[in-house]
């Protein structure tokens, strides 16, 4: 079984689903769904259909971690528990539905039972569309039963699902995904740590791990939200006062969840009750009452009725909580978090019907029913929080309350930030919300206008809120026309005070904006109903081209300048500082303490005492001036560079910003750099230097912004015309790694605390100086390198003749090597910018390959749109082997813990081979055994070895795993490229020829057996040394030719080498002149009794006479003996006696005759 494309998705909030079309099982059917997630609750599966006045339904969910299935095809209902065990263990199980007319069988796993369907139809008929994972609440067509527990819940599936199949036919869910809630529904499928190490809830809340989240559980204090960190609205009553609210939830449960908090200092009230008005005195109904001190809990459901008693003295005027569980016949009631009180009922009937919820008091009551006196808070029935709805004006029930909403503390911030200009933003993740809207936040600012949040959609949709004029502006696209709501509130809110704002859609039609108490609403028009958004969601503002293509109707042209805090996204809590894929140095953390160390720094004016609660401090000299005609002044910086842009002051004339080690340009390097993105195909930009102008240098400073998916890369190179002199910055295991070499030795410097190929953008910043180097990733510690020298370290790189970007060019093997795929923003070298010059089309820079494109824009939602490429997980240079059971669909981002050996390499198409396409080859199954040799990749070699399939999880034939061996033929595909003109260049000079006429030249693709192709043994490329930057066993390059017009430039080590053999050289002259002086002075006496004669009778070809220190070795000869031992005859060393001079031995009667000595040199 081969797992197809598309068949992964990852819901990741409950309030998120997906629109199928309706499955067909008219006649009988299959269904089948693979899923995973560790949340007991939630529904996976909902469709319905009309039929007369019966409601046809189709449902599978998940309720205390057990499996339901419900069928319904007539008046009465099936409901089955299908699992035997809990199955929010997350792990994958298989589930598989069979009908046959009016009975059919389910199998979880290996589990299966069979079932019979009550109900008049012989099948069912379902007309409307198939929703995943929740249900469209919006939509009053959808109405669920009673009997789905998950859906009265408002319970979504949060987790995982695969391989949905409808009648034999594979659903993919990616297509469907990508044109719905892209925001909410991923196509992959990971598992993630937990969320509850880091201890998100605030304020005493309880935190719960789900799949992929934490949830708070705020219950047990007087704050709410997704981290409890807003304080909660407290009604207040004072025994005449009550609120009413007519047709709460769906009008009929057969299942609650009730919560309260209350506080009285009486022992009786009336606290609530849900209540059907249809049926008189016999009405269904569950009452809370407070007796005594006590929670009395009553419930009736036709001839149904159960009491509960629990709690004790609670009319202390403290704060009680109230925590009610019914599912089905039975109940639990808990008191301040104590342990539950368990009852079951007993009865004919499960459903509670009811028309009206009543607080505090009834329309009637009698003097046994007090009402109630005191304050409540936090009731949610259901998982609808009724106050706050009221209190935000998105509750749509009609409603009647007498009572007064108390102002509690809520001078508590969290999450607060200051964004310290006009001309910057943050980017976060997309907004997830599709149908429902639900935004929150609070601001405080003097700034009359700006963008506050944007996020941009497929189509004409959109939303925008901005402030203008001093007011909340808000705009909304669906599809049918613009939306506009502005807040009534009577005076402007840009006086450096606190102000909430809340965004609500209540219904299909209606829109509503709160801003402090003050309401406003507006209704859209038109069939579309859901949000179609894409990309990031900008805070603060937008990039700065793109402030001419807004919607017209968004009328700031700046971005917020000021404080916000609190903000709550569809239920996510937004953290600006942790969760930015595109963060700002203008953006800091935190607004008031960072403001009272300004305000100490600088002496402000008395009009400025209002800006104690704002941070607009600089890292350069800030200057204070005011806006002479508006109350509302701002201090400006005289020299405000962004991005950690450098202030570099000038005397008398204005500063001006360095912004080579940001990424960014512009005269306050808030501009974006000119990018360029290499998809999957190798490529190159390659920049020469002016033969004439190759820089020796001491210090170097690398910097560049960087998106990207890869483990390893090459991301630029620099390299020497006249030594092995480099520099070479590199990706690793997902790490940055940059070597140098000066002439002595390969210095590594390298941070492994930062992973860099997570898809967000980085900025890496790298400075030398000397053999010394450091290294920043982002805002992260700096990492130093200080070299301990054994010899002494060479300090300067030598002769710089090119730049690599995007991998390195092979001269040997013709190839690129370890391309580079993703953005690559800002490079600056040494003030030299090669993207720019690339662009302007400068001579010395050049595009090599097809797949090198300059992007408009940085895409800082690179990861989003090309979320295939990050299809994996714990991913670190094969580090991390298998950890849980192989799933038996192997496919990225399925099962986390295989390692995916399929690449997205297109042979037929692509112009070079890419080494990551063949670095590991196996027999066809998808399990493989990595072999990781660090630092350099070696090209690929074929491979012939086949491998039996024993794991049939990862089969993809029936053969495979069957213990059968069986035969494959692999093809192979052996590049070939016509034969280019001879040239002589050398792999270190810096000639373009031979590149140009490899990428210019007519390549082919050849196809042929493995087996054919094994019987010629390839080059194999191995041993790469990275500090000679060849192959080992490379043929011999040939000689160099330089010009000699122009002196060449040795590097060090080369002058170094030379200097110490000259010394040499020179000492063994000496020595041998010494030696020879030596020798001369102490044989000149002796050279007095020696004589020197001419032969009289041997023969000589030419007369010679030389000196005594040229005599040979057998020249000890007798006068007599001389003419039969010297003619042409060899001499006893080899050699004729020709032209030698003969010393005659003297007479043996000489008086002053001595011994012969003889010296050689």
């Amino acid at each position: 079984y081969t797992l197809q494309h598309g068949s992964v998705i990852s819901m990741t909030r409950s309030q998120s689903y997906l629109v199928l079309p309706s499955w067909n099982s008219t006649s009988g059917g299959s269904f089948s769904f693979t899923f995973r997630t560790n949340e007991p609750n939630g529904l996976l599966f909902y469709n319905q259909g009309l039929k007369g006045a019966s409601l046809d339904v189709f449902a599978i969910e998940i309720l205390e971690g057990y499996l339901y299935l419900h069928l319904n095809l007539g008046p009465e209902a099936l409901k089955i528990r299908a699992s035997n065990q809990r199955l929010d263990d997350g792990t994958w199980h298989k589930i598989e539905i069979f009908l046959r007319s009016k009975s059919g069988t389910i199998k979880v796993n290996e589990d299966f039972q069979e079932f019979a369907i009550p109900g008049e139809s012989n099948g069912l008929e379902l007309l409307n569309s198939l929703y995943v994972g929740n249900i469209d609440h919006l939509d009053s067509k959808i109405t669920p039963p009673p009997s789905i527990w998950s859906a009265s819940l408002n319970k979504g599936f949060v987790g995982c699902l695969r391989d949905l199949e409808m009648n034999g036919n594979h659903i993919d869910l990616h297509h469907f995904v990508k044109h719905q809630d892209s925001g909410s529904i991923l196509t992959s499928c990971h598992i993630t740590p937990p969320k509850c190490t880091n201890r998100p809830c605030l304020n005493g809340g309880v935190c719960v791990d789900g799949w992929g989240r934490y949830i708070c559980d705020c219950s047990l204090t007087g704050f709410n939200g997704p981290i409890c960190g807003k304080a909660a609205s407290i009604l207040q009553f004072d025994g005449s006062q009550r609120l009413s609210i007519s047709n709460p939830g769906e009008g009929a449960t057969e299942a609650e969840n009730i919560v309260l908090r209350f506080r009285t200092p009486k022992a009786h009230g009336f606290l609530f009750e849900l209540r059907d008005n249809n049926g008189g005195n016999t009405a269904d109904k569950l009452e809370f009452l407070l007796i005594d001190g006590k929670i009395e809990v009553f419930l009736k459901m036709g001839l149904t009725e159960k009491k509960l008693i629990a709690g004790n003295d609670l009319g202390d005027d403290k704060w009680h909580n109230i925590h009610f569980k019914r599912r089905g016949m039975i109940l639990s009631l808990a008191i301040d978090g104590n342990a539950p009180i368990l009852a079951e009922a007993y009865g004919s009937m499960s459903t509670l019907g009811h028309t009206v919820l009543n607080l505090a008091s009834r329309l009637y009551y009698t003097e046994s029913l007090t009402p109630f006196s005191g304050h409540m808070q936090q009731f949610i029935f259901n998982g609808r929080e009724y106050f706050e709805m009221i209190r935000s004006g998105t509750l749509v029930s009609s409603y009647s309350l007498t009572g007064v909403f108390y102002d509690a503390n809520d001078s508590d911030v969290y999450h607060d930030v200051t964004f310290l200009s006009h001309h910057t933003y943050m980017g976060l993740p997309q907004l997830k919300t599709y149908a429902n809207i639900d935004l929150y936040f609070r601001l405080r600012t003097l700034e009359t206008d700006g963008i506050i949040m944007f996020n941009a959609g497929r189509g004409q949709d959109f939303i925008a809120v901005e402030l203008s004029n001093g007011h909340i502006h808000y705009v909304l696209n669906l599809g049918y026309g613009v939306i506009n709501l502005r807040d009534n509130s009577p005076r402007k809110i840009n006086d450096n005070k606190w102000h909430t704002v809340s965004i609500g859609r209540p219904s299909q039609f209606k829109h509503t904006l709160r801003v402090d108490t003050y309401h406003s609403s507006a209704n859209s028009k038109g069939n579309e109903s859901n949000l179609d958004l894409d990309g990031i969601l900008f805070l603060g503002g937008v990039r700065k081209n793109m402030y001419s293509k807004l919607p017209s109707e968004i009328i700031s042209t700046y971005g917020y300048q000021g404080c916000l805090a609190c903000i709550e996204l569809n239920g996510v809590a937004g953290d600006p500082i942790n969760k930015a894929l595109v963060p700002s140095n203008q953006v800091s953390k935190g607004c008031e303490e960072e403001a009272r160390n300004s305000r100490n720094n600088y002496e402000l004016s008395d009009i400025d005492t209002q800006y104690v609660g704002l941070n607009y401090h600089r890292k350069q000299q800030i200057q204070n001036h005011f806006r002479q005609q508006e109350l509302d002044s701002s201090i400006i910086s005289r020299c405000s560079c962004e991005n950690d842009g450098i202030c570099i002051e000038h005397g008398g004339s204005s500063p001006t910003c360095d912004c080579d080690l940001t990424s960014f340009s512009g005269p306050r390097c808030t501009e974006e750099s000119v990018a360029y993105e290499w998809s999957n195909e190798p490529g190159l930009i390659r920049y020469n230097f002016p033969y004439d102008k190759r820089p020796d240098t001491r210090i170097d400073v690398l910097s560049l912004g960087i998106i990207t998916p890869l483990n390893y890369a090459i991301i630029v190179r620099i390299d020497s015309a006249s030594s092995n002199d480099f520099l070479e910055m590199q990706i690793e295991d997902g790490y940055i790694h940059i070597l140098y070499n000066l002439g002595t030795e390969d210095i590594m410097i390298s941070d492994k605390n930062i992973l860099v190929n997570d898809g967000n953008y980085h900025v890496i910043k790298f400075t030398r100086s000397e053999a010394n180097s450091t290294l920043q990733i982002d805002d992260h510690p700096t990492q130093f390198k200080y070299p301990i020298a054994l010899r002494r370290q060479l300090t300067v790189f030598n002769s710089q003749s090119q730049i690599h970007v995007g991998g390195k060019w092979n001269p040997t093997s013709h190839k690129i090597e370890k391309s580079f795929q993703g953005i690559i923003a800002g490079l600056v070298y040494n003030g030299l910018r090669p993207l720019d010059l690339v662009a302007n089309r400068d001579g010395g820079a050049k595009i090599h390959g097809r797949n090198v494109k300059i992007v408009e824009n940085i895409p800082f939602d690179y990861r989003d749109t090309h979320s295939p490429l990050f299809r994996r997980d714990n991913q670190q240079g094969f580090k991390q082997m298998q950890m849980t059971n192989p799933s038996k669909y192997p496919d990225p981002g399925i099962n986390d813990d295989l390692i995916y050996s399929k690449l997205e390499c297109d042979e037929d198409e692509e112009k070079y081979y890419n080494p990551r396409c063949f670095a590991f080859e196996g027999s066809g199954d998808e399990l493989i055994t990595p072999v990781y040799t660090p630092p350099y990749n070696p090209l690929w070699k074929n491979r012939n070895t086949i491998q039996n399939c024993d794991d049939e999880e990862d089969c993809n034939t029936s053969t495979e795993g069957s213990g059968h061996s069986h035969d494959s033929t692999t093809k192979a595909f052996v590049y070939t490229t016509e034969p280019s003109p001879p040239t002589t260049w050398a792999p270190w000079e810096t000639t373009s020829t031979p590149f140009e006429e490899m990428t210019q030249s007519k390549e082919k693709i050849v196809e042929v057996n493995e087996e054919s192709s094994s019987q010629r043994p390839p080059i194999i490329y191995e041993n790469y040394d990275t500090k000679y930057n060849v192959y080992d066993n490379e043929p011999e390059p040939k000689t160099p030719i330089y010009d000699t017009d122009r002196p060449r430039v040795t590097s060090a080590a080369t002058s170094s080498t030379i200097m110490v053999i000259s010394i040499i050289l020179v000492a063994i002259i000496a020595i041998i002149l010494i030696i020879f002086i030596v020798l001369r002075m102490r044989t000149r006496d002796e050279d007095r009794g020696y004589k020197v004669e001419e032969s009289r009778t041997y023969q000589f070809d030419s007369t010679a006479l030389v000196s005594s220190s040229n005599t040979t070795n057998n020249a000890d000869l007798d006068e007599g003996e001389g003419g039969s031992l010297l003619g042409n005859t060899t001499s006893s060393n080899g050699f004729y006696a020709r032209n030698l001079a003969v010393v005659k031995k003297p007479s043996s009667s000489s008086s002053s005759s001595k011994p012969i000595r003889e010296w050689y040199v």
